[in-house]
């Protein structure tokens, strides 16, 4: 799945050109920050090289709705739900993702769409809580960087710094698919259970 975004055949099919596109995927709802990114997308409104492209649904997707028709941001695409069928498109498209957490959910939600992201070999830009899950993985694995609830400067920052150093974006990318095959696929998880019960029963039968 770790194919040049440039070659993607959404980019075509939704007229988005070779612009560097910043993605989100998924549900809005209320444990998403949603104030964070549509302040960087105010920051960045002018600027045509960059696109933000925001597919899914959810309560909080008319926040930026209304913020995006309100402030005249012209360089954002919102699109429903894709079809199941398009998913490695869809993941594969973007530049780089975001995976996004208010403060309060961490250890309630983990968001998925992480191991997706890494599998595309796309670097994760989390904006939430500094110990979360999430902000961990992305640490000790060196795939992207972490940004604190409320500071869409950084954001700006981060979303600039890759735009403009190809070689750091595809690092990144690089870094969290290796990452993924190491540690997170399925293989690893399942390989992690049956050393667990494993262990579980030899514990119980030394007891007896």
């Amino acid at each position: 799945m770790n194919s040049n975004p440039i070659h993607n055949p959404l980019r075509a099919a939704w007229s988005l050109g070779d612009r560097f596109i910043i993605q989100y995927s998924g549900n809005f709802g209320i444990g998403h920050d949603v104030e964070t990114i549509i302040g960087a997308m105010e920051a960045l409104k002018n600027d045509d090289g960059i696109l933000w492209v925001i597919v899914g649904d959810g309560v909080m997707k008319p926040v930026i709705e209304a913020y995006v028709k309100e402030h005249q941001i012209l360089n954002v695409v919102l699109k429903p739900y894709q079809p199941r069928e398009t998913l490695g498109q869809l993941i594969s498209l973007g530049d780089m993702h975001l995976v996004l957490m208010v403060p309060g959910f961490e250890g309630i939600i983990l968001p998925s769409k992480l191991y997706g992201i890494l599998a595309a070999g796309r670097p994760v830009v989390f904006v939430g809580p500094e110990k979360s899950e999430i902000a961990r993985i992305i640490q000790e694995e060196d795939c992207g960087f972490v940004v604190v609830n409320g500071d869409s400067k950084d954001l700006v920052r981060i979303i600039t710094k890759l735009r403009n150093d190809s070689a750091l974006t595809q690092q990144l990318g690089n870094r969290g698919r290796v990452a993924l095959e190491s540690k997170y696929s399925m293989q690893q998880a399942c390989q992690s259970w049956h050393t667990m019960l494993h262990n579980v029963v030899e514990s119980k039968e030394i007891k007896q």
